[in-house]
């Protein structure tokens, strides 16, 4: 055997490297079954009930899969039979501890960005007769009516390019424009509460839905990053809108937040379990706790059954076996019974180890470690009991 054989081809991995990425791979669901069954029923709930569009939040520790989850999500909404809904990620991180809640919608409208608005706006437009800014406002059910009719002409103004259009934008986004500027674009209503940035945004979601049929969801990442908002009166408006969001009264824009918890496997914190919003979610059946994936050993091994038949090319793999009368099966190629025995007793022992991220390092490093042994024989090398003993307690070593 060729000792300068690369790591991907001395084990028959179908990439470089022994690794999942989180978007890459968004396809596939690694674990708990029972969990993965549990969050699809929350999505086709949602939209069968009040609240239209799916609202809830997974939770774990670092490295549990949040964000895998989240591009999971993703793909079940892209590809879900029962409502159109073009999901939206984005990572919330950072906040200050001063931060107010035009900062969050800022980032939301960014995410669905200004030339999606624009298309929306002109082919719902095209749909309609006589004054564009009229057509719009009577679609628009959120905030006063100053705020509708401001915001009507605020998208009829997006149509007209130049200034008007990047206004228009700074406008959307809270900007405090000049009294001239407010003119030109014939706008009354100043933005300024929460509840007026909360309006806009569920406006827009309203009308990318007339215009590109679609309803938007936002999964939004690092989610604990709300914790950091201190401020009573920052902190306070930011549970509001988030309230807002959250009820039943917006059945147009989702909101999925993935949280890690304060102190590892720790709380979720009081922004996470105010009443008013656990009430909109739905309590407990809102939250998902991603620790389920692999906590128990049934769990953790299906979660490496899952992993390696995805990695690793098993037909090879079995030809590989035979051909060498290696310790291992082909399903679980390059680890024999004794290395899994090994690695699901850890992490049994040490819930800190529960992870799925957890999981791929050590299996990675023991292949590493199995691979750094090859040698000109025609055999190769797998990784045993001992080889695992090592990598996880290499201390010991």
């Amino acid at each position: 055997m060729n000792v300068n054989v690369r790591f991907q081809d001395y084990f028959l991995l179908k990439r470089e490297s022994f690794s999942i990425n989180p978007f890459d791979d968004a396809g596939v669901y690694f674990g708990s079954a029972k969990l993965h069954e549990r969050i699809i029923a929350r999505i086709e709930g949602d939209f069968a009930q009040a609240r239209g569009v799916p609202k809830f939040f997974i939770h774990g520790a670092y490295g549990s899969g949040k964000t895998h989850t989240l591009a999971n999500i993703s793909q079940v909404l892209n590809s879900n039979n029962l409502e159109p809904v073009k999901p939206l990620y984005l990572n919330i991180a950072p906040l200050k501890h001063k931060e107010r809640f035009s900062t969050v919608q800022g980032r939301f409208l960014d995410a669905i960005g200004l030339d999606p608005i624009q298309e929306a706006v002109e082919k719902f437009v095209t749909s309609t007769s006589g004054d564009r800014a009229e057509a719009i406002k009577e679609r628009l059910k959120y905030g006063d009516t100053s705020l509708k009719s401001s915001q009507a002409n605020i998208f009829r103004n997006i149509l007209f390019g130049g200034p008007q259009r990047t206004l228009s934008w700074e406008w959307l986004k809270g900007a405090q424009l000049t009294n001239n500027d407010r003119q030109m674009l014939q706008v009354t209503k100043v933005l300024g509460q929460p509840g007026d940035y909360v309006d806009v945004l569920l406006n827009t979601a309203l009308l990318y839905q007339h215009g590109l049929g679609m309803k938007i969801a936002f999964l939004v990442d690092e989610a604990e990053a709300f914790r950091d908002v201190t401020d009573p009166d920052s902190l306070a408006e930011l549970t509001f809108a988030i309230r807002q969001i959250c009820d039943d009264n917006n059945n147009v824009m989702g909101f999925i937040a993935a949280i890690q918890p304060e102190g590892g496997q720790g709380e979720l914190g009081g922004f996470f379990t105010d009443p008013g919003i656990e009430r909109r979610i739905g309590f407990q059946a809102g939250y998902f706790d991603l620790t389920a994936l692999v906590a128990q050993p049934m769990d953790a091994q299906r979660f490496i059954d899952e992993l390696l038949a995805y990695l690793i090319d098993q037909k090879r793999a079995a030809d590989l076996c035979v051909a060498e009368e290696l310790n291992c099966s082909p399903s679980h190629f390059p680890f024999d019974d004794s290395a899994l025995g090994v690695l699901i007793e850890h992490i049994k022992a040490d819930t800190r180890q529960q992870t799925p991220a957890g999981i791929i390092q050590h299996l990675a490093s023991a292949a590493i470690e199995a691979w750094r042994r090859r040698s000109s024989k025609d055999k190769h090398v797998t990784v045993d009991g001992s080889i695992m003993e090592r990598t996880l307690y290499p201390e010991n070593a």
